[in-house]
């Protein structure tokens, strides 16, 4: 299970600068550990890796987006993501902003935000 999230979108979407992170796998669940630069090194949050897709999204939508995924045309067990964007005048477009499909929900969502951040999209 890969999972593809930077640093700088952990502590924008967590509200407190990130240190490091590490993802642990298991049959039953994935979860990501994240170690804050306030804290002491052993101390650390973990996250199950839907929760926190579901952390970015609802940041994204702080940020005026709606991100909502689609199954891709070409590879039916992949999805890609489309934003909602709002702009001032309350004019909206929809944005097919992938450019490939991604094996998983989670990783579609994280590439989003990744989107909305680096491009500083957003309120």
């Amino acid at each position: 299970y890969i999972i593809n999230i930077s640093k700088e979108l952990l502590s924008e979407v967590l509200e407190n600068e990130v240190v490091k992170f590490k993802i642990v796998s298991t049959k039953r669940i994935t979860q990501i550990r994240i170690w804050y630069k306030d804290t002491e090194w052993h101390m650390y949050e973990s996250w199950d890796i839907y929760h926190l897709a579901h952390k970015c999204k609802e940041w994204a939508l702080s940020k005026g987006h709606y991100i909502s995924l689609i199954i891709d045309e070409d590879d039916k067990t992949k999805c890609r993501y489309v934003l909602n964007l709002s702009w001032n005048d309350g004019y909206e477009v929809d944005f097919v902003l992938a450019s490939e499909p991604y094996d998983t929900e989670t990783e579609a969502i994280f590439k989003a935000c990744e989107y909305i951040m680096e491009n500083k999209c957003g309120r």
